[in-house]
Protein backbone atom coordinates (compact mmCIF):
# COMPACT_ATOMS: atom_id res chain seq x y z
CA UNK A 1 0.00 0.00 0.00
CA UNK A 2 1.42 3.41 -0.96
CA UNK A 3 1.67 6.13 1.67
CA UNK A 4 0.86 9.73 0.79
CA UNK A 5 2.50 12.43 2.85
CA UNK A 6 3.17 16.12 2.30
CA UNK A 7 5.22 18.75 4.05
CA UNK A 8 3.45 21.04 6.53
CA UNK A 9 3.76 23.91 4.01
CA UNK A 10 1.31 22.24 1.59
CA UNK A 11 -1.57 21.78 4.03
CA UNK A 12 -3.57 24.77 2.82
CA UNK A 13 -2.85 24.48 -0.91
CA UNK A 14 -2.79 21.08 -2.57
CA UNK A 15 -1.93 21.24 -6.29
CA UNK A 16 -4.65 20.07 -8.66
CA UNK A 17 -2.48 17.27 -10.01
CA UNK A 18 -2.05 15.82 -6.52
CA UNK A 19 -5.81 16.07 -5.93
CA UNK A 20 -6.46 14.14 -9.15
CA UNK A 21 -3.97 11.45 -8.16
CA UNK A 22 -5.71 11.08 -4.79
CA UNK A 23 -9.02 10.28 -6.53
CA UNK A 24 -8.17 6.59 -6.94
CA UNK A 25 -6.64 5.88 -3.52
CA UNK A 26 -8.03 3.56 -0.82
CA UNK A 27 -10.17 4.55 2.16
CA UNK A 28 -7.26 4.70 4.60
CA UNK A 29 -3.52 5.17 4.37
CA UNK A 30 -0.83 3.42 6.36
CA UNK A 31 2.82 4.22 6.98
CA UNK A 32 3.97 0.74 7.83
CA UNK A 33 6.83 -0.20 10.13
CA UNK A 34 8.19 3.25 10.93
CA UNK A 35 8.84 2.33 14.57
CA UNK A 36 12.01 0.28 14.15
CA UNK A 37 11.96 -2.73 16.48
CA UNK A 38 8.56 -1.61 17.84
CA UNK A 39 6.83 -2.36 14.52
CA UNK A 40 4.56 0.71 14.44
CA UNK A 41 2.11 1.68 11.69
CA UNK A 42 0.25 4.99 11.27
CA UNK A 43 -3.28 4.79 9.87
CA UNK A 44 -5.24 7.84 8.69
CA UNK A 45 -8.81 7.18 7.59
CA UNK A 46 -11.02 9.05 5.12
CA UNK A 47 -13.46 11.64 6.47
CA UNK A 48 -16.88 9.98 6.71
CA UNK A 49 -20.40 10.73 7.96
CA UNK A 50 -21.24 9.13 11.29
CA UNK A 51 -24.12 9.88 13.67
CA UNK A 52 -24.88 13.34 12.25
CA UNK A 53 -21.20 14.36 12.19
CA UNK A 54 -18.29 14.23 9.76
CA UNK A 55 -15.44 12.32 11.42
CA UNK A 56 -11.80 11.54 10.79
CA UNK A 57 -9.36 9.36 12.77
CA UNK A 58 -5.59 9.09 13.14
CA UNK A 59 -4.19 5.93 14.75
CA UNK A 60 -0.76 4.54 15.54
CA UNK A 61 -0.54 0.82 16.30
CA UNK A 62 2.66 -0.86 17.45
CA UNK A 63 3.42 -4.55 17.77
CA UNK A 64 5.44 -3.94 20.97
CA UNK A 65 4.79 -1.38 23.76
CA UNK A 66 6.48 2.02 23.49
CA UNK A 67 7.24 4.56 26.22
CA UNK A 68 5.12 7.42 24.76
CA UNK A 69 2.78 7.95 21.82
CA UNK A 70 1.38 11.13 20.27
CA UNK A 71 -1.18 11.51 17.44
CA UNK A 72 -3.00 14.54 16.05
CA UNK A 73 -5.38 15.26 13.19
CA UNK A 74 -7.47 18.01 11.58
CA UNK A 75 -10.46 18.05 9.22
CA UNK A 76 -10.56 20.40 6.23
CA UNK A 77 -13.27 21.31 3.71
CA UNK A 78 -12.79 22.50 0.15
CA UNK A 79 -14.00 26.05 -0.44
CA UNK A 80 -13.83 28.12 -3.63
CA UNK A 81 -10.48 29.61 -2.49
CA UNK A 82 -8.88 26.36 -1.26
CA UNK A 83 -8.84 24.08 1.77
CA UNK A 84 -10.18 25.52 5.05
CA UNK A 85 -9.58 23.96 8.47
CA UNK A 86 -12.87 23.12 10.21
CA UNK A 87 -13.42 22.28 13.84
CA UNK A 88 -10.71 22.08 16.44
CA UNK A 89 -7.63 19.96 15.78
CA UNK A 90 -7.55 16.83 17.91
CA UNK A 91 -4.46 15.64 19.81
CA UNK A 92 -3.76 12.71 22.07
CA UNK A 93 -0.55 12.01 23.98
CA UNK A 94 -0.17 8.98 26.21
CA UNK A 95 2.83 9.44 28.52
CA UNK A 96 2.23 6.01 30.04
CA UNK A 97 2.99 4.37 26.72
CA UNK A 98 1.31 1.36 25.21
CA UNK A 99 0.73 -0.13 21.75
CA UNK A 100 -2.32 1.81 20.48
CA UNK A 101 -2.81 5.58 20.15
CA UNK A 102 -5.90 7.09 18.51
CA UNK A 103 -7.50 10.49 18.06
CA UNK A 104 -10.65 11.59 16.22
CA UNK A 105 -12.06 14.88 14.97
CA UNK A 106 -15.82 15.42 14.64
CA UNK A 107 -17.69 18.37 13.15
CA UNK A 108 -21.38 19.01 12.65
CA UNK A 109 -21.53 19.95 8.95
CA UNK A 110 -24.87 21.73 8.59
CA UNK A 111 -26.64 21.29 5.24
CA UNK A 112 -23.97 22.78 2.94
CA UNK A 113 -22.15 20.60 0.41
CA UNK A 114 -18.36 20.18 0.68
CA UNK A 115 -15.53 17.81 -0.01
CA UNK A 116 -13.51 16.93 3.10
CA UNK A 117 -9.98 15.81 3.86
CA UNK A 118 -8.28 14.53 6.99
CA UNK A 119 -4.66 15.36 7.84
CA UNK A 120 -2.72 13.67 10.59
CA UNK A 121 0.69 13.13 12.10
CA UNK A 122 2.19 11.47 15.11
CA UNK A 123 5.22 9.84 16.68
CA UNK A 124 6.22 7.30 19.28
CA UNK A 125 9.11 7.34 21.71
CA UNK A 126 10.67 3.96 22.29
CA UNK A 127 12.12 2.72 25.55
CA UNK A 128 15.48 3.25 23.86
CA UNK A 129 14.58 7.03 23.97
CA UNK A 130 14.60 7.21 20.16
CA UNK A 131 11.76 9.15 18.49
CA UNK A 132 10.11 7.31 15.59
CA UNK A 133 7.70 9.04 13.21
CA UNK A 134 6.22 8.49 9.76
CA UNK A 135 7.55 11.02 7.21
CA UNK A 136 5.67 14.32 6.93
CA UNK A 137 1.94 14.77 7.38
CA UNK A 138 -0.58 12.21 6.10
CA UNK A 139 -3.43 13.30 3.82
CA UNK A 140 -6.65 11.44 3.10
CA UNK A 141 -9.77 12.57 1.20
CA UNK A 142 -13.44 11.63 1.44
CA UNK A 143 -14.64 8.92 -0.90
CA UNK A 144 -16.83 11.30 -2.95
CA UNK A 145 -13.78 13.45 -3.75
CA UNK A 146 -11.73 10.38 -4.72
CA UNK A 147 -14.45 9.09 -7.07
CA UNK A 148 -15.08 12.54 -8.60
CA UNK A 149 -18.70 12.54 -7.40
CA UNK A 150 -20.57 15.69 -6.32
CA UNK A 151 -19.66 16.81 -2.78
CA UNK A 152 -21.52 15.35 0.17
CA UNK A 153 -24.25 17.52 1.70
CA UNK A 154 -24.77 17.57 5.46
CA UNK A 155 -23.94 14.36 7.32
CA UNK A 156 -25.78 11.89 5.06
CA UNK A 157 -23.85 10.93 1.95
Amino acid sequence: MKTVFASRRTLTSVPTTLMLLMACMPASFAAENFGGAYGCAAILDSPHPSGGFIKGHMTIKCSRPVALGHVENQLWRLRAWGWEAVGEPSQFTNKKGGKYFDTAVSIRPGSDCYYYRNTGSGFVLGFDRVRYAPPGVGLNYDIRFKRKLPPGCGARW
